[in-house]
């Protein structure tokens, strides 16, 4: 029983590390939009120093990705990870202040999507107004990117082109 308790007290300590390091370098903001999962993400932060790439939690309908910020790991890798959900809400983290890992000042981000349950519902904008919208106010030239970012969209949230 003694080894249990020493593992329990270890996993305590690294969970309490983790949580300070999140309170000196995250913005206010996030402890409100994620206070509730503050306990879901922790373990993911203990041990930054060992670990590299993107940590990826799944929860029900809701994904976290958990990352240092890299040439190798980024929004961008993590935004192609996430190609073909139809997502309800996503947000992007960035540590105010840097995170120092193995004496180098690095970028924490922690990412946040809630995935539709059920069936993603019909958009009531078709692509090619979409497209054509887009096109007349920013040209043509992204028009592949909007049509994938289309496929992503949450087809209930959107009324209307007005911007």
């Amino acid at each position: 029983m003694s080894m249990v308790n020493e593992i329990v007290k270890e996993q305590a300590k690294r969970l309490g590390t983790a949580f300070q390091m999140l309170q000196e370098v995250m913005p206010a903001y996030f402890f409100q939009n994620l206070g509730e999962h503050i306990g879901t993400i922790l373990p993911f932060l203990c041990n930054l120093e060992k670990q590299s790439g993107v940590r990826r939690v799944e929860l029900n309908n809701e994904i976290f990705f958990i990352y240092l910020l890299s040439d190798e790991n980024n929004p961008t890798v993590t935004s192609r990870m996430m190609a073909n959900q139809h997502l309800l809400s996503a947000a992007i983290h960035r540590s105010c202040r840097p995170v120092v890992v193995n004496t180098e000042p690095t970028t924490l981000i922690i990412e946040h999507y809630v995935l539709i349950s059920g069936p993603a519902q019909k958009c009531r904008i078709s692509l090619a107004e979409l497209q054509d919208a887009y096109a007349r106010q920013y040209g043509r030239e992204q028009l592949p990117a909007v049509a994938e970012l289309y496929q992503r969209l949450n087809g209930a949230a959107i009324e209307d082109l007005d911007l």
